[in-house]
């Protein structure tokens, strides 16, 4: 039932009317979490992520968290770590994602990588967390 009710919502939209809705929503979380100490999370590559509105979000009292496919962000010559890197906040990376992609020899020198226990800490230390 739920999935055929999915499919009916999903069919009954065109693509441009989600994709309009999905940047309201968020233009709408931009705009109450000004003025937080948000901890944003990469989990996936730069070429599934908006670079711009995430950009526009990134305030000067925020981290970024690099962790499964996000970790690959952090690698030297990609274009979104050196735009992240001038926004001079806190850029962490999970240390056994970095490792079991292969990635720690050609990672930007300037991120740290943490443990899931420093993870955790991070999480309590930066709220609310907004997922990229």
């Amino acid at each position: 039932m739920l999935r055929q009710n999915s499919d009916n919502f999903i069919a009954n939209y065109s693509t441009n009317e989600v994709k309009q809705s999905r940047v309201n929503v968020q233009h709408h979380v931009s705009n109450i979490i000004i003025g937080s100490c948000m901890l944003h999370t990469l989990s996936h590559t730069s070429n599934y992520i908006d670079t711009q509105n995430l950009l526009n979000t990134i305030d000067e009292q925020d981290a970024i968290l690099l962790w499964q496919n996000g970790v690959t962000i952090g690698v030297k010559n990609n274009p979104l770590i050196e735009l992240l890197l001038n926004k001079s906040i806190p850029i962490l990376a999970l240390i056994t994602d970095v490792e079991a992609r292969g990635l720690k020899p050609i990672l930007m020198p300037q991120i740290k990588l943490i443990d899931m226990a420093e993870c955790v800490k991070l999480t309590a230390q930066y709220y609310p967390q907004l997922a990229w």
